[in-house]
């Protein structure tokens, strides 16, 4: 089975991130060249009146991967505009895109990122609605890094992984 679809658990200042600035920011163990990033909105999101396009909890939007960058340090996002002109070609998106990193940037000062760990980032091509709702089977706790599946299941399958259309 294909793999090239990354699915991770998102939180509510990441959900803005992903809507706002069409952007994703992983960890050591993330998918380094997904050609799809599906976010699993969690029960924050679902609660938070912000993010609109979330009605409730699981996956519901997917984003094309434009560029997946996958060693970048904290030090290099320091200048979104520098990390920007490194990693992506110009895009459309190319205002939301240091948006997102603006974003990134605070939070990576926030939670005092190390500046050796080395994390995957995603530039990502606007959300489309997946047009059905996947969720967690009861009892599954957090996905792990680097989970992915065959693009063709969101849209075809009842059950990925664990994941259940409901």
């Amino acid at each position: 089975m294909t793999r090239d679809t990354m699915i991770q658990d998102v939180d509510s200042l990441n959900a803005r991130i992903y809507f706002d600035g069409f952007m994703y920011v992983g960890g050591p163990r993330h998918m380094s060249g997904p050609s799809f990033f599906a976010p699993y909105f969690t029960k924050e999101c679902e609660r938070d009146t912000d993010i609109s396009q979330i009605v409730r909890s699981g996956i519901s939007y997917y984003s094309p991967v434009i560029v997946a960058c996958p060693d970048v340090s904290a030090a290099k996002l320091v200048s979104p505009t520098a990390a920007l002109s490194e990693y992506a070609p110009p895009r459309p998106h190319r205002d939301r895109w240091i948006k997102g990193l603006e974003e990134i940037c605070r939070r990576c000062d926030k939670e005092k990122w190390s500046p050796e760990i080395l994390r995957p980032l995603y530039f990502l091509d606007e959300p489309v609605p997946l047009g059905r709702t996947i969720r967690k089977d009861a009892g599954m706790g957090m996905i792990a890094p680097g989970f992915g599946t065959a693009f063709n299941r969101l849209s075809t399958a009842n059950s990925v992984m664990g994941l259940t259309i409901r």
